[in-house]
């Protein structure tokens, strides 16, 4: 099941990417483009932190950060 939930987060950040692509290639300001941009990378952080607690399962930030 772990490995399902990896491969199901790893696949949503790759269309994620191609969405915040698609649709930062079609905006006409620069303003557009990088408001674009940052929630694709924020969403992506926010993928990739659940990422990662699915691999260590810690029981507090402080384990999460110990290696």
């Amino acid at each position: 099941m772990l490995r399902v939930k990896k491969a199901l987060i790893t696949l949503l950040m790759v269309i994620i990417w191609l969405i915040t692509l698609a649709i930062g290639i079609n905006a006409m300001s620069f303003k557009g483009r990088a408001a674009i941009l940052l929630t694709g990378i924020l969403v992506n952080g926010i993928l990739g932190l659940a990422y990662s607690w699915l691999a260590k399962r810690p029981g507090s930030v402080r384990e999460w950060f110990k290696l």
